[in-house]
């Protein structure tokens, strides 16, 4: 379920589904779920009573997900750092000025420094910086919108109160495309959202892109059991 989940820790499949992935009966699979929805006293995490997974409209979400997510985060952004140091070696041997080490580097390669160069390489702008501030992919965002959301209104214009409010979701854990995407296509297969309500409203960028929209994407209000992220 780990490898199925994504980026919200949300896992969707059936039972059968699981059970053919997973190369086991089904009675098996149906006592794992089990004993991940129920309460375990033993558990050394007390989030939850101890519990692994909750239901959600179409599968299942994984409710320490974040805890793994962090730990991988941490090793992505390892390897990261690694690569930048192979390249940097590697750029300063093809200039015949050997790199044999890090403590080899003029001036010196500290991790500060090659965390730096892995954001800017790694950013939608080539800018420098912490991923919860700057450089926000704006366009991407609003890209993914046009993409999973083709019956609502289409954005004219990336206005500066629209970067504001997208900011402000960055900095609030919304802070990776593929939280967008998966949001964004809830939100397409949401019927309140699509104008089936007493007010034959449709949803668009500025509400989606509110507080109060992500809030209650994830509280369930406007498609399903929609788990927080």
């Amino acid at each position: 379920m780990l490898a199925m989940a994504d980026e919200n820790g949300w896992v969707y499949a059936s039972v059968p589904g699981l059970s053919n992935i997973a190369q086991v009966d089904i009675e098996d699979t149906k006592k794992a779920l089990d004993k991940f929805l129920s309460p375990d006293e033993y558990s050394r995490d007390s989030a939850n009573e101890g519990r692994r997974i909750e239901e959600i409209e179409g599968g299942w979400a994984i409710l320490n997900h974040a805890k793994y997510r962090k730990l991988r985060n941490k090793e992505e952004r390892r390897a990261y750092q690694r690569e930048y140091m192979r390249k940097r070696r590697k750029s300063r041997k093809d200039v015949n000025s050997p790199v044999n080490n890090v403590s080899d580097c003029v001036p010196p390669c500290t991790q500060a420094e090659a965390e730096a160069e892995t954001d800017k390489d790694n950013s939608p702008n080539g800018e420098s910086g912490n991923s919860k501030s700057f450089p926000v992919p704006y366009q991407k965002i609003i890209d993914l919108y046009h993409e999973c959301c083709p019956k609502f209104p289409r954005v004219v214009k990336l206005t500066e109160k629209r970067k504001k409010a997208i900011r402000a979701r960055w900095k609030d854990d919304a802070d990776n495309l593929e939280f967008w995407e998966s949001y964004f296509k809830h939100a397409a297969m949401s019927k309140f959202l699509n104008g089936q309500n007493d007010r034959g409203w449709v949803a668009d960028i500025d509400f989606l892109i509110s507080e109060r929209a992500v809030v209650g994407m994830q509280e369930g209000k406007y498609h399903g059991q929609i788990p927080r992220h």
